[in-house]
């Protein structure tokens, strides 16, 4: 029997022999791709690199941001702690005896914030110096406005005010 070159054909050391090769060249297909594949699959992977890279090589960071967003956080964490004594009944407590023994707002607040992080200058009036978080009485009689100053200490960045809860008789 002749095949379509015209050559003899034996099916059964051919068939076999087919089969290995077919084999053979999936495996290799399987473990390297063609060429074309390979270049299409390195573009896809170079291109979303190499902008990553020049994101952030044009970029210019602010030495200050990371500041500021710790300085919000804790004014954040101040507001919260103040707001706590309208609902927190021993946070009330612990605020009122700190008040009936000539404690004030700021002394609340140092003794109740857990590790400080970034910022270390908690101040009552005004601030002492820069990145410093500022508590002082008002505008009401049951408020505490919390303020955090940055690298300027003219103007806060951030200014929040607190309700406190009334004094609770156990």
């Amino acid at each position: 029997m002749k095949d379509v070159a015209g050559s003899d054909c034996n099916h059964n050391e051919s068939s076999s022999d087919m089969i290995a090769l077919a084999r053979a060249v999936h495996i290799r297909l399987y473990i390297y791709p063609p060429v074309r594949e390979r270049n299409l699959t390195m573009i896809r992977m170079t291109l979303p690199l190499l902008t990553a890279c020049v994101l952030l090589a044009c970029s210019s960071p602010n030495p200050d941001a990371g500041k500021t967003e710790a300085l919000k956080r804790a004014v954040q964490q101040a507001h919260k702690l103040f707001e706590m004594t309208q609902a927190d009944s021993m946070a009330n407590a612990s605020f009122y005896s700190l008040h009936q023994m000539g404690g004030t707002g700021i002394h609340y607040l140092v003794a109740s914030l857990p590790d400080r992080d970034v910022i270390e200058c908690y101040e009552e009036g005004k601030p002492k110096g820069p990145w410093c978080v500022v508590v002082r009485n008002g505008p009401g009689d049951m408020d505490i406005t919390i303020e955090g100053y940055g690298a300027q200490t003219d103007s806060p960045v951030v200014s929040r005010v607190a309700r406190l809860g009334e004094p609770k008789r156990f």
